[in-house]
């Protein structure tokens, strides 16, 4: 058991003795004599060891909420923080995450053109701060790992997506310029011999000289 965990687990165990010798104390009170008094004392060490039990109880649920979630992966983008049921990230955290809170510290803090490794060291303690700030059950993470592995997730996706359309766009042009290159290849084969003597002299005397 974690040590947080038993120090909750004792602290309410002590809790619980002291509401049962209180009400145990109220119970005699009662027998021995002590009429209202002592039905008075009785009811007072249960809601008194009932108040001890409960607060004990908060302090242990407390306790196991600040004890570190450590990693389980040996590679950052291999862990799942939304899976980690340490977190209990609800419907919305994980909505929040995913549309807004992430690309959002990756667009204002970070170079599209470099993975998430070659971001500066200050750009990425700023966006992971950012991140946990606006979900902070991400802060157990030990290490801020939680956090660091979905920025590093969403910056290898962008990246990812951004060299596909680069890659879209580099085959485009070479098809254009193909095309190009083979069209100019056959208005030289058919325009063969043309461009050469006194027509083509003039005209193009016109198309450097004249006014058109």
């Amino acid at each position: 058991m974690p040590a947080g965990a038993g120090a909750g687990a004792g602290a309410i165990g002590v809790a619980a003795a002291s509401g049962a010798a209180a009400a145990g104390a109220g119970a005699a009170g009662a027998a021995g004599g002590g009429g209202g008094a002592g039905a008075g004392a009785a009811a007072a060490g249960h809601a008194a060891g009932a108040a001890a039990a409960g607060h004990a109880a908060g302090h242990a649920a407390a306790n196991v909420n600040e004890i570190p979630v450590p990693r389980k992966m040996r590679k950052l983008n291999d862990e799942r923080p939304y899976q980690t049921p340490e977190f209990a990230l609800t419907v919305q955290d994980v909505y929040m995450l995913r549309t807004s809170v992430v690309p959002d510290a990756f667009d204002a803090l970070f170079d599209k053109r470099f993975t998430f490794k070659q971001q500066t060291p200050r750009s990425r303690m700023m966006a992971t701060l950012y991140v946990e700030r606006h979900v902070p059950v991400l802060k157990r993470a030990e290490n801020h790992w939680a956090a660091l592995c979905l920025l590093s997730k969403h910056t290898s996706t962008v990246k990812a997506t951004r060299n596909r359309v680069e890659k879209r766009r580099a085959i485009a042009k070479a098809k254009a310029d193909k095309r190009r290159t083979d069209r100019q290849h056959a208005i030289d084969q058919e325009l063969h011999g043309i461009p050469v003597g006194p027509e083509a002299d003039a005209l193009l005397a016109l198309m450097e000289h004249g006014d058109i």
